[in-house]
């Protein structure tokens, strides 16, 4: 299931997947062939072990702090800490045979692992494997087993009522499999020189904005200032597409072999990634392909990432009013740089190394502030009154709020260069607020609203718009927003960060 709580709350919602859960795995027990003794025992084992992995893992709100998750250590120090697996094995097995060094991120889990293994019966362990493999590899199986597996992860977890048809599911086992291959194409048909131009000009302006928001900081010291502005000039900006595609020479596709080609598309990437194993981070490397709708920020290589497929209309386009343009996608632009100054990013440095930069009272500060987002998110509530979790999702809250604020900035950066207009009776700042609305113009169904809050950093939709609008006195100047309005909030209860 998709979060260890599923596991071991028994709230109305964790109760409801639960149950489904396990007639999921009967079902797909039963389509394997196995009689309904043998069914109910497998799900019984499968359960009782996947219960105990649970209540070893570490909580959604840790899994996002750094300092609780990077524990670096010697292959000899983990083999002392997980006794029952022998590493050197597993690593020489999977390539990396001269590896000395690794990172933990859960050794309480690890050790745990190795308890259980000692623990438990080499037939307990075939059934969990063989569970593993079915429900990993069920999308390429069968349409029985298919439509199976569908129904518990798209229809029980999302509300989703039926898959997509069969041609849209196989163009997506193409993209994920030859990413770079469909990407290329991609760019040559929907991504021409002069959007790559254009976005470049809104970065520049969102970088200006920032570098103004530090120096004006009044709760950073000038010494975290400092290195604060090394870092955002540090960032490597990746926009469209990568300078140098990645190649496939030497992989075997088979028209007639789905399974196999996915299997060999697998291990090729897998013996791709081995062979840089102990050499120099190579850091014009893409790990999301043009084709991709989405953007992120890697704390590790410092950089921010923008594939040509997020770059289109309704969210950017040349020929768009720039309004729209930096309320829309230069949020999202302020949304990921901000994530190098953020509660986690404040733990990487400009050169994605693992260090702490900021003093400590500027971290006492940062924190004090970031308390209002928290309670704020805290009140909000998405369907059967299940409530968003302020902690879980304050990183990307904090992104959110930044976001929009400093493209704010660049935008009035903007118009300073190609002068105010107002269209159709709407101010530029009024239009700016309506591209930032954009970006999550969405509908979400109950189910997977309730899985989103449960699982996911991000908060729903509605509230990464309404939240951020809330405590920006740019949006109340823009629409006269006054007390007794859906999203006033009064000037103590606002959260400014950035």
């Amino acid at each position: 299931m998709p979060d260890r709580d599923y596991y071991l709350k028994n709230d109305a919602e964790s109760l409801r997947v639960r149950n489904a859960y396990e007639k999921h795995i009967e079902a797909m027990f039963l389509l394997k062939g196995e009689n309904k003794t043998t069914v109910k025992n497998n799900r019984e084992t499968i359960m009782r072990m996947e219960t105990t992995i649970a209540k070893h893992s570490m909580k959604k709100e840790d899994l996002r702090d750094a300092d609780k998750t990077y524990h670096k250590m010697s292959v000899a120090a983990l083999t002392r800490l997980t006794p029952s697996i022998h590493w050197r094995a597993f690593f020489e097995i999977i390539g990396a045979k001269e590896i000395r060094n690794v990172v933990v991120m859960q050794p309480k889990f690890l050790t745990a692992m190795s308890a259980m293994i000692e623990k438990e019966s080499i037939e307990n362990w075939k059934i969990y494997l063989t569970w593993s493999l079915i429900v990993n590899t069920a999308g390429l199986l069968s349409a029985k087993f298919e439509k199976q597996n569908f129904a518990f992860y798209g229809t029980t977890l999302s509300g989703v009522p039926k898959m997509k048809p069969a041609w849209r599911r196989a163009l997506g086992s193409v993209n994920g499999a030859l990413d770079e291959l469909l990407g290329e194409l991609y760019v040559k048909t929907y991504f021409p020189p002069q959007a790559k131009e254009k976005i470049m000009q809104v970065v520049d302006d969102l970088f200006e904005a920032y570098e103004m928001r530090i120096k004006n900081l009044e709760w950073m010291s000038s010494a975290t200032k400092r290195k604060a502005l090394n870092k955002l000039h540090s960032i490597n900006k990746k926009l469209g597409y990568p300078d140098k595609w990645k190649s496939y020479k030497g992989l075997a596709i088979t028209p007639s072999d789905y399974f196999g080609n996915v299997m060999r598309t697998a291990l090729f990437e897998h013996k791709r990634i081995m062979r840089r194993l102990q050499k120099p981070v190579d850091r014009s490397e893409w790990f999301m392909s043009p084709q991709t709708v989405n953007a992120g920020y890697s704390f590790g290589l410092n950089d921010i990432v923008f594939p040509a497929a997020i770059l289109q209309p309704p969210f950017f386009s040349v020929d768009a009013d720039d309004a729209i343009n930096y309320g829309a996608m230069g949020s999202v632009i302020g949304h990921e740089i901000t994530h190098g100054f953020d509660d986690q990013g404040a733990k990487f440095d400009g050169n994605g190394n693992r260090k702490t930069w900021w003093t400590k009272k500027d971290a006492a500060d940062f924190d004090k502030k970031t308390k209002v987002l928290i309670k704020q998110f805290n009140e909000y509530t998405v369907a059967d009154g299940i409530k968003v979790n302020g902690q879980l999702t304050l990183g990307e809250n904090i992104a959110d709020l930044g976001g929009a604020s400093i493209a704010f900035d660049a935008y009035q950066i903007r118009l300073e260069k190609i002068g105010r207009k107002d269209i159709d009776g709407l101010t530029p700042e009024q239009r700016f607020f309506f591209g930032f609305a954009l970006f999550e113009r969405e509908n979400s169904r109950p189910e997977s609203q309730k899985t989103q809050v449960l699982t996911d950093p991000h908060s729903p939709e509605t509230f990464r718009i309404n939240g951020p609008a809330s405590n920006l006195p740019e949006f109340y100047e823009a629409f006269n927003v006054k007390k007794g309005d859906a999203l006033f909030r009064t000037p103590k209860n606002r959260a400014k960060i950035w």
